[in-house]
């Protein structure tokens, strides 16, 4: 009886595997199909929590049911788009064919540059889960880039996942990728983004000291805005400066029939600048303008009379980008200055002055410098 007994066993055992096996089937079958049901949030934590525990298992199949049902669900495109893409080259089924143009918004998304979803949920459960799946995915890759040929496609996506972007994009713009899908779409990108000038503002304030025959004007404040444009290290700006107070000495002051002694200075510019950036390291440049506006001085408190002058400049800045995305910058400006000649009929006021200015501004289309400068490296 005993090995009776033992046989049936022996019998019962596989059984109950095959029954266990089929009921976990049953359940993960039950999960993706209620995915489409939830909200896209609960939707895509469940997607990060188990779709590690899917590739450790080493099932392809049921990877791609994953992403699937999460697509379905409303999920975030990007997360979604990577694991479609290191699963087909775990599974040796990569093709272009699995994204179109729009994979360079998802990559650009992924370095931080384009905009984040928001997954609707802000819990430390959640905000752990993501973090847990992003260092997941970074392995994954990592794990996957010695297997794939060198100088490929697939290579840069492993280079990009696994947390190596500066030498993924490099990868991008060699010629090792030169008539590749993914190259073209990066190349109509970078064309799209040439005709993009970015605008930037600034306040700026500082003193102005000038010499020679304009040193009795005696030194002042000034305080101003910036408006410009850039366009790669080239940039133009429309420069409105004040600089009030009064002079160490009075002046003769004279336009025509009307005349008066006067000690007020009351300077305004209004001037065009255009330069050029050089790199220095990292988010510091050094930049090299000349300028010409209009220098104005109202001397005369209840006359309008204005004794208006050309205005010539050079000069250099200290360039600093601020933030993550470079929105923010701080410039530091030396600048000579030469004012030609007014008042011609009373005192001279006019001669060359020294400036130094701090500005402090913000660049409106930062995400696109950023992206130029991650597309060309």
């Amino acid at each position: 009886m005993k090995p009776a007994g033992r046989g049936k066993t022996m019998i019962c055992l596989p059984a109950l595997l095959l029954a266990g096996l089929a009921l976990a089937q049953a359940a993960r079958a039950d999960l993706i199909d209620n995915m489409p049901d939830l909200d896209p949030a609960d939707a895509t934590y469940l997607a990060m929590q188990t779709i590690p525990r899917v590739v450790y298992a080493d099932r392809p199949d049921s990877l791609l049911d994953w992403l699937n049902a999460w697509e379905a669900a409303d999920g975030p495109a990007e997360p979604i788009m990577r694991l479609r893409i290191l699963g087909a080259i775990w599974d040796g089924a990569f093709d272009e064919g699995l994204y179109g143009r729009g994979i360079i918004d998802l990559l650009l998304q992924f370095c931080g540059v384009g905009h984040a979803p928001d997954h609707g949920r802000q819990d430390e459960i959640f905000r752990t889960a993501t973090r847990d799946f992003e260092a997941f995915s970074r392995s994954f890759a990592d794990q996957l880039l010695p297997h794939v040929p060198a100088g490929s496609v697939e290579e840069f996506f492993c280079l990009m996942y696994s947390g190596r972007q500066d030498r993924a994009w490099k990868l991008l713009a060699s010629d090792e990728l030169r008539g590749t899908r993914l190259r073209s779409y990066r190349d109509r990108r970078l064309r799209d983004l040439e005709h993009v000038m970015p605008v930037f503002l600034a306040v700026e304030g500082g003193s102005w000291s000038p010499f020679n025959r304009y040193a009795f004007t005696g030194d002042h404040a000034l305080a101003g805005l910036q408006m410009g444009v850039r366009k790669g290290p080239w940039f133009g700006r429309l420069v409105m400066e004040m600089r009030l107070g009064r002079t160490e000495q009075g002046y003769l002051a004279r336009s025509g029939d009307i005349q008066g002694v006067s000690d007020r200075f009351n300077a305004a510019l209004v001037g065009l600048e255009f330069g050029r950036s050089v790199p220095l390291s990292g988010a510091l440049s050094l930049e090299g303008f000349g300028g010409v506006g209009l220098d104005a001085v109202k001397p005369l408190k209840d006359e309008d009379v204005f004794l208006n002058a050309l205005h010539l400049d050079l000069g250099g800045s200290l360039h600093l980008d601020l933030g993550s995305h470079r929105k923010w910058f701080l410039a530091a400006t030396a600048r000579r200055e030469w004012i030609r000649p007014r008042n011609t009929e009373g005192t001279p006021l006019w001669g060359d002055a020294w400036s130094a200015r701090l500005a402090v501004g913000v660049n409106l289309e930062s995400a696109a410098t950023e992206q130029l400068a991650l597309l060309s490296p």
